[in-house]
């Protein structure tokens, strides 16, 4: 009942930001009433108000608000299971951000991205965004921010080995078996590199039949003249 009544006055205030003629106030109000509209699980009018609100800072050329759209448009997407749409406009949050230089704007983006990723089996990219979203929070010295990506990114990192370390066992050739050897005592993620080539020994040149071989070099010469003049 309390989401509901919230609801109508945000109806409310985006009716009248809409009469004001104010597209600034207006688009702050579709961006509340966007995300009031995906908290009660309606998606798709969610979208609606929270792309009206990214036009809105698209035309008004406010960067922060652009982030924080796309931001906004990506949650909902993941809300709704369409991960590579949520994908797409993560990726435009962390095109902005490092643009403008907003650090934890990109922290923020580089971190969801990770999670993403993560969720999906694309570890190699997960660790990439939890690496970067690790580096910003150390350059801001946001403690928080740090532990959570430093967690983030061995979880992925793990998840990462692991499949590798799968895919060498079912092959079961010998360099596989190798590689997991190695893997063992080292803890290493070589598991992506390329096998050495097999080496292919050249066959040994024929020889000489026995008796030619056995005949003094003087009369290897004088058969070999016979044969030209015959």
């Amino acid at each position: 009942e309390d989401q509901q009544n919230s609801l109508e006055y945000l109806k409310k205030a985006h009716k009248f930001a809409t009469e004001s003629n104010d597209r600034v106030l207006e688009g702050q109000a579709a961006y509340r009433l966007g995300q009031a509209y995906d908290k009660i699980g309606e998606g798709e009018t969610a979208l609606e108000y929270l792309n009206n609100y990214l036009d809105t800072c698209n035309a008004t050329k406010d960067s922060d608000g652009i982030g924080k759209a796309c931001d906004a448009i990506a949650k909902s997407y993941a809300r709704q299971g369409k991960l590579e749409k949520s994908i797409d406009y993560l990726m435009k949050f962390v095109e902005v951000t490092e643009q403008s230089g907003e650090e934890k704007g990109l922290s923020k983006a580089c971190h969801n991205l990770g999670n993403i990723f993560n969720s999906l089996g694309r570890y190699e990219e997960a660790t990439e965004y939890f690496s970067k979203a690790y580096n910003i929070a150390r350059s801001m010295g946001d403690l928080e921010s740090i532990n959570t990506n430093r967690v983030q990114y061995g979880i992925s990192m793990a998840h990462k080995m692991l499949k590798g370390l799968s895919e060498h066992i079912v092959m079961g050739t010998r360099p596989a078996l190798e590689r997991l050897c190695e893997w063992k005592d080292a803890r290493t993620d070589d598991f992506k590199k390329p096998f050495p080539e097999p080496k292919v020994e050249e066959p040994p040149a024929p020889s000489a039949p026995k008796e030619e071989a056995e005949k003094p070099a003087s009369e290897k010469a004088e058969s070999s003249k016979g044969e030209e003049a015959s």
